[in-house]
């Protein structure tokens, strides 16, 4: 399945938007879909961006990572996935970033009946946003490299 990365249609912001999805951290916040770039299918049935991060204070108390949003037709999901063990070096004047990233046990995923589709679809939009996202453009030219894991093992 392709992805793109990339502002989503009026329409799809406007029925995201309804939704009123409220950050984790319990600040009262709400999404705004207008607000963010997302990786989405062509017919934008799936979606994936960082959706809220976490206060300065609250990474003190031990609040780690991001939360992201992961739309599957007309259904959300906030999850966490974390990044580990990031490398860079340069081969033959080519950047490579590798990257270990563990998605986190969630729900969602236990309770597909196509646990291991939606793990691989994870992976390719988890994949096109860590390649896309940075607002540095020297940084979207590396070729990244990544690891996968899900309850400790690669997938």
């Amino acid at each position: 399945m392709e992805f793109e990365y990339r502002k989503i249609s009026e329409e799809r912001c406007k029925e995201i938007d309804s939704w009123e999805i409220h950050d984790p951290y319990g600040y009262g916040k709400v999404f705004k879909a207008e607000r963010v770039n997302f990786v989405t299918s062509m017919d934008e049935s799936l979606l994936f961006c960082q959706a809220f991060m976490p206060r300065h204070d609250d990474v003190s108390l031990g609040v780690k990572g991001f939360t992201y949003l992961f739309v599957e037709g007309n259904d959300y999901y906030l999850f966490e996935f974390e990044c580990k063990d990031v490398k860079d070096n340069e081969i033959d004047g080519i950047k490579h970033r590798y990257m270990k990233i563990n998605i986190l046990k969630q729900n969602f995923i236990e309770e597909s009946e196509n646990k291991r589709e939606l793990l691989d679809i994870l992976k390719s939009m988890i994949s096109k946003y860590e390649e896309n996202f940075c607002r540095l453009a020297i940084a979207r030219t590396w070729k990244y490299n990544f690891v996968f894991t899900y309850k400790g093992e690669e997938v």
